[in-house]
């Protein structure tokens, strides 16, 4: 639960799948709020994971996906310390994730922005947590 104060951690997963076609110039990037550190942990099992401090940016460079590589998956840890003015709220951790590759196929240009994650940590069925700063 975050706490007024105290520094919290989480995990941050992406996990891209293609069944389709090949996918070249894929990257996923996400610009985190002001209250938002990056800490450093992270990892990719294909393509680079940037972070642009000036700019408050996380950037997956993946680039070629093949067929034959269906999933690629990357993780990297972030972390907020609440403020007064954050108590009883539900706090943003990561606004919408854009998402852009090209069809290699179809030639196509395929964007996708996700929705924001927020304290609450909706897709997380272990966290079980309101997400309300205390």
């Amino acid at each position: 639960l975050p706490r007024f104060g105290k520094a919290t951690s989480y995990k941050v997963y992406w996990s891209i799948n293609n069944n389709l076609h090949e996918l070249s110039d894929l990257s996923t990037s996400v610009t985190l709020p002001n209250y938002v550190k990056w800490d450093d942990k992270n990892r990719a099992t294909v393509g680079q994971l940037n972070y642009d401090s000036q700019n408050h940016k996380i950037t997956w460079l993946i680039g070629r996906l093949p067929i034959t590589a269906y999933k690629a998956d990357a993780e990297f840890n972030i972390s907020i310390t609440p403020s007064d003015a954050d108590r009883n709220k539900i706090m943003v951790l990561l606004p919408g994730t854009a998402v852009s590759a090209v069809d290699k196929e179809t030639q196509s240009n395929i964007t996708k922005t996700l929705k924001a994650k927020t304290t609450k940590l909706e897709d997380d069925e272990i966290a079980n947590s309101d997400g309300i700063v205390e």
